[in-house]
């Protein structure tokens, strides 16, 4: 039978079998229901599957109160019921504090993830489980092109994710259409979110353009195959990156990185672009690569003659004349000291690892930016003076005991980003 003509029949239990199978690789998962048809229709479709499944993970509930709208807590509260009705576990997760005057919806779904992930970690529970199905694949494609995404941004969602959340989505080849008629073959109930009718936000937009690229024959199942294509494009473009970066790029234990001019340039244009963002948020002490268009310009930089230096995403790029040379830019950094605990591992600008010896009591310490010290300290020759600035500096009782190049017993001091 033609997929197009299944679009509107229940998802039958052998499919679950097989959609479901790669949560057997988990003692235990969180499914992660808002009380909308799919996540609903997801967490019956995984509890009956694990009943009648050996083997199956351990499954806990998780439902947010975004206190976005009145009803939220009520909302909570059903799907809490819904979940003990299928003999589930839940827990209500509540996003408190101020919210954002724009940008709702992703502050909203950065929200959820972090509250869930963070339940996961308190809990000793595995990955969140999520109800993102064919339809909203579509979607993301379509807003991603909206602004010019490259292939990393086409390829949209993966069917799991490790960063910056663990994240399970198994019905992601499905349509909308048969996890509702799923629900409706069992007379369930679910919350109709009247923000998804209201055209303030984008999501709701694009799935209007959705219908009109549908009547031209241009369906959700065919955006999402494209978008499977590009990722397993995408995924070889990386793997590319990778085997370039371990033999082109070094770095030293001070956090600074040497990539070598000839071997960047003789690569194709797209794996200069991927080295260059790599090498950016790896040294620059951020979680993610900048825009597309910034490492667009950087790379035309870099093969250009003009200039010695630029900084983006808080790292600084100096042209040798055999090398590139990569540090974090130290007037991007907070003078503020961070506390060191005797015996636990500070991770610090996302770069150091710095781990105190369980005996260091007797004194306060706390670890700064060395470009903070007053008066500076002197810099070995071997270091560039703005890596220098941006290295780790360890206070105790706020005076200098610690720096590079001046080892002292007690501290363990490992750059991580890599």
């Amino acid at each position: 039978m033609p997929a197009a003509s299944r679009n509107s029949e229940p998802i039958t239990a052998a499919e679950c079998g097989s959609l479901l199978a790669p949560l057997l690789a988990f003692d235990s998962v969180a499914l992660a229901v808002s009380g909308g048809s799919d996540s609903v229709a997801m967490m019956t479709l995984v509890a009956e599957w694990a009943s009648s499944r050996p083997g199956a993970p351990r499954l806990v509930v998780l439902t947010v109160d975004h206190g976005l709208r009145p009803e939220s807590p009520v909302e909570a509260q059903c799907v809490l019921r819904w979940a003990a009705a299928l003999g589930l576990d839940g827990h209500c997760l509540r996003w408190d504090g101020s919210k954002p005057l724009s940008g709702i919806q992703a502050a909203a779904r950065d929200a959820r993830y972090r509250l869930m992930r963070q339940w996961c970690a308190s809990h000793g529970f595995g990955p969140v489980v999520t109800a993102h199905t064919q339809d909203d694949q579509a979607e993301t494609v379509i807003m991603r092109l909206s602004r010019g995404s490259g292939i990393e941004g086409l390829g949209a969602m993966p069917a799991e994710s490790g960063a910056p959340w663990h994240v399970l989505r198994p019905f992601l080849s499905v349509p909308r259409t048969r996890l509702l008629a799923s629900l409706a073959a069992r007379g369930l109930p679910f919350i109709d979110d009247p923000s998804n009718r209201n055209r303030a936000f984008e999501r709701v937009r694009t799935r209007e353009v959705l219908g009109i690229l549908a009547e031209a024959g241009l369906s959700s199942r065919h955006i999402a195959l494209t978008a499977a294509r590009l990722r397993r494009a995408n995924e070889a473009l990386d793997h590319h990156v990778r085997e370039a970066e371990r033999a082109l790029l070094t770095t030293t234990p001070e956090g600074s990185g040497n990539l070598v001019r000839d071997g960047l340039m003789a690569l194709p244009t797209e794996l200069r672009i991927r080295l260059l963002g790599r090498a950016i948020t790896r040294f620059g002490g951020r979680p993610e690569a900048p825009r597309l268009a910034s490492l667009e310009a950087l790379e035309r930089w870099v093969a250009g003659p003009q200039g010695s230096a630029r900084t983006l995403g808080g790292c600084r790029l100096v042209r040798q004349k055999a090398k590139l040379l990569f540090g974090r830019e130290p007037g991007r950094m907070s003078a503020e000291p961070i506390r060191l605990e005797p015996g636990q591992v500070t991770v610090w600008d996302r770069r150091f690892a710095i781990v105190l010896a369980p005996d260091a009591t007797a004194r306060s310490f706390s670890i700064m930016p060395l470009g903070g010290l007053r008066p500076a300290p002197v810099r070995p020759p071997a270091i560039p003076d703005f890596v220098w600035r941006s290295t780790p500096a360890i206070l105790a009782d706020n005076r200098p005991v610690w720096l590079f190049g001046h080892p002292v017993e007690g501290f363990t001091v490992k750059f991580i980003a890599d």
